[in-house]
């Protein structure tokens, strides 16, 4: 959605009035955070950070500066284009008179494609849009990273965050098995079990509005609409379920960053290429995943993380440990590649582009952490020529893009993997 500059075309000062009526909006869109009721959670109050409700630092009623602001991006259609070509050759023509320049300019707004947005900013940090005209808000990545459980998640294995950050949208075979609530311990967790009957995968419709997030890190990265319903979705094996609207790095975060307060910190673990993860941990049942403690701060942190390890930090264990050695990666790799060979892949899907292989065996691998840069192997292309190389698999090379034309199902090594159903979720 925002690939491209935004441009603030206009912005006012909210009165207290309508930012309680605002506030009152987005309390009915997004119920998993329950508005404030205690008394002593008032702005300005003795409250510590993490005992202050998140409505109050994401539509604050006082002290802070909330705005309206609009804001336009400006899509290049074929007659642009042309007048952008003139306009470019007039740069070089001495003597070009201004209001022709003008008048040009004019003239590519017009011929554009141009879509708004209505932007609500704290201090001048963007935290809730709607696209046009729709009454419907998304939050930012900047309002998430104070309310984590705002939105009904997603999960997804740590390297699907690689193509959304790319500009992918999320297919089916990317989303996790395992849907648990990783901050429970939020406001709003009790309300986001995610076991399927309430919150988190489903149900849903088509449209509805989800976060997406890396298991072990406990910020999500973007927001956007699911595209298949919960019935579609779950008989699905294949397919684009969700379109991203907003997400880390785009031009909306860009310029939230360059308004944000000096001491701002992003998110833990967030780069332009990956999400990272932070910690694995398991409860007393060895079932629920959870993340380090998250505090719910303002923005302006002192330079302070908003994720803090508790005071008993506990040690990623198992598989999922980050001091594997690169030998016992490959091992995994090969072992869940075998896996998502034989329960997932059909002789009719062939050809089947490369990476879609390493995307499958994180239906099968669950809270395994498989990361290709850990093996020897180092790239997912040296990889499948290990494959290829002993006779599991066929490959082709097209124009650098290796695609899977072949499964030699007699092979003793696939004849000897698991075959697993995958879960639903």
């Amino acid at each position: 959605m925002f690939k491209k500059t935004l441009k603030q075309t206009q912005s006012h000062n909210l009165k207290s009035s309508d930012r309680r009526k605002l506030l009152k909006q987005l309390q009915e869109q997004y119920r998993n955070i329950p508005a404030p009721s205690n008394a002593d959670d008032e702005e300005g109050g003795s409250a510590s950070s993490d005992e202050i409700n998140p409505w109050r630092l994401l539509v604050p009623t006082k002290n802070q500066n909330v705005e309206l602001s609009k804001f336009v991006i400006y899509h290049q259609t074929a007659a642009s284009e042309a007048i952008l070509e003139e306009i470019q050759v007039g740069k070089n023509v001495p003597n070009k008179k201004k209001k022709q320049q003008q008048l040009q300019k004019q003239q590519l707004r017009a011929a554009s494609d141009v879509q708004t947005f209505n932007v609500i900013t704290v201090d001048n940090v963007p935290m809730f849009f709607s696209i046009e005209k729709e009454e419907i808000y998304y939050p930012t990545i900047f309002a998430l990273q104070i309310a984590p459980n705002l939105v009904d998640t997603i999960y997804i294995a740590q390297p699907v965050s690689h193509y959304l950050l790319q500009g992918a949208d999320l297919m089916k075979p990317g989303v996790s098995k395992n849907q648990k609530n990783q901050n429970m311990n939020l406001i709003g967790g009790e309300r986001l079990n995610n076991k399927g009957s309430h919150g988190g995968i489903g149900p849903f419709k088509k449209g509805d509005i989800r976060s997406i997030q890396v298991r072990g890190n406990p910020i999500p990265f973007a927001i956007g609409d699911m595209i298949m319903d919960f019935d579609e979705f779950s008989k699905a094996d294949k397919g684009k379920c969700f379109e991203t609207v907003h997400i880390f790095n785009d031009f909306m975060w860009q310029f939230g960053v360059n308004h944000a307060p000096s001491t701002y910190s992003q998110p833990v673990g967030f780069t332009s290429q990956i999400i990272e993860i932070l910690s694995v941990e398991e409860d007393e049942d060895g079932e629920q995943p959870t993340t380090e403690k998250v505090e719910v701060t303002p923005l302006a942190t002192e330079g302070k993380s908003t994720v803090e390890g508790s005071d008993d930090e506990a040690e990623p264990s198992g598989e999922g440990s980050s001091d594997i050695k690169p030998e016992e990666m490959d091992s995994l790799l090969e072992s869940y590649f075998l896996t998502a060979l034989k329960s997932s892949v059909e002789d009719d899907q062939l050809p089947m582009e490369g990476s879609g292989f390493y995307t499958k065996m994180f239906e099968f691998s669950e809270d395994i952490v498989l990361d290709i840069k850990k093996s020897t192997y180092k790239k997912w292309s040296k990889f499948l020529k290990q494959m290829q190389k002993e006779n599991l698999v066929k490959m082709k090379d097209v124009k650098g893009t290796f695609f899977v034309t072949n499964i030699n199902r007699s092979h003793p090594k696939y004849l000897a993997a698991r075959e697993l159903s995958r879960s639903s979720t």
